[in-house]
């Protein structure tokens, strides 16, 4: 059996911080009252007395915490979010997630810098106001072989469809020359985040095109129009050629980042105390979308983001450190890939940049 150990100063905090919460349960986009936790925290010294009048850092990983111009607790330090305690040992902390439009958990970090004392609390944030987007398709854009599927990804959850063949209803595959291509069955899977076309016969695109449709009736859990056009807003149809196609995507040549370590903790400030990192790219040629993925060190996919291109040649993406669904990353090595696509999600080699998420508490 393993038991956690502190070591710390006589008067300073020391040992586990106890924080209890006026609600389990947030809502995104709600009033005030429904999206925002008041937690009371408490910390001791060594002696088990109450640590008088120390001060503690303190961050969420989803959400705001209201510092004192927003009627809370905490202060800005410059590295840092920081809450004093009271003669007795506590203090109320406010965190407000209305600001958020995706369901989730804010997991709320306290502790002293130098870790002899920390205490976390996770909370459900529900509620969900942004619509669902296609993530990827295979095949897709340029392709010159056989298939009998054509597979979908969305980046979330999407509301379960018994039946999804209805044409001009949820999707449609049509050739050249207008006519239907015919669908077997529709399969659900990846626990509703992806869905596999099932061709009647298997298809030749050795020198044709068909093109998929996607429509806004296909909607995440939470009842949210699939988002088609990428604008940000639920609505809008998803469009891809796919077979003998040119492709004109160009490579990313050249990429790097504004700071290879950086602490989005709250708190914004110069250099690793940044709440953010930009991701400057250079492609060889123009095309018409910025496609990022932000990884872990192994490789493996947390996020994909795609930006319209504004310039020809170059062009900047903003990481805030968070995954699709809007918590803050653990601390640790991330990878951003990015590649330029064209209009048909052809896309040219990848150019690749590092990044580090350190904190101070929660680590």
């Amino acid at each position: 059996v393993q038991f956690p150990f502190f070591a710390g100063s006589v008067d300073a905090p020391v040992g586990p911080v106890s924080l209890a919460a006026s609600t389990d349960v947030l809502m995104v986009g709600g009033s005030s009252s429904s999206a925002v936790v008041d937690l009371l925290v408490e910390a001791e010294t060594c002696d088990g007395g109450p640590a008088s009048s120390a001060s503690l850092r303190v961050r969420s990983t989803k959400g705001r915490i209201l510092e004192l111009d927003d009627g809370g607790a905490v202060v800005s330090t410059g590295s840092g979010l920081q809450v004093e305690l009271g003669d007795d040992g506590s203090a109320s902390v406010a965190v407000s997630v209305i600001d958020e439009v995706t369901a989730g958990t804010t997991s709320v970090h306290v502790g002293t810098v130098d870790g002899s004392s920390s205490g976390s609390i996770s909370l459900a944030v529900s509620g969900d106001i942004q619509g669902p987007a296609v993530v990827e398709v295979s095949p897709s854009g340029h392709f010159t072989g056989t298939t009998s599927f054509i597979d979908v990804e969305f980046s979330e959850p999407m509301l379960w469809v018994d039946d999804l063949l209805p044409p001009g209803t949820y999707l449609d595959l049509t050739a050249e020359d207008g006519r239907s291509i015919d669908i077997a069955d529709v399969l659900w899977m990846a626990g509703s985040r992806k869905v596999r076309i099932l061709l009647e016969a298997p298809l030749d695109l050795s020198s044709d095109v068909v093109t998929l449709d996607l429509f806004d009736e296909l909607r995440d859990v939470a009842g949210n129009r699939l988002d088609g056009d990428l604008d940000g807003v639920a609505g809008g149809t998803w469009s891809r050629d796919i077979g003998a196609l040119m492709t004109t995507a160009p490579d990313v040549t050249d990429c790097w980042v504004s700071t290879g370590w950086f602490r989005p903790d709250g708190d914004p400030g110069p250099g690793i105390e940044a709440e953010q990192v930009w991701l400057d790219m250079i492609a060889e040629d123009s095309s018409s979308w910025w496609q990022v993925d932000v990884m872990t060190g192994r490789g493996e996919r947390i996020a994909r983001h795609l930006r319209p291109r504004v310039r020809a040649l170059d062009g900047s993406f903003v990481f805030d450190g968070r995954g699709p669904t809007g918590e803050v990353l653990p601390p640790g090595l991330y990878v951003l890939s990015a590649r330029a696509l064209d209009d048909d999600g052809n896309h040219g080699d990848a150019c690749e940049a590092s990044v580090v998420i350190s904190q101070l508490v929660g680590r």
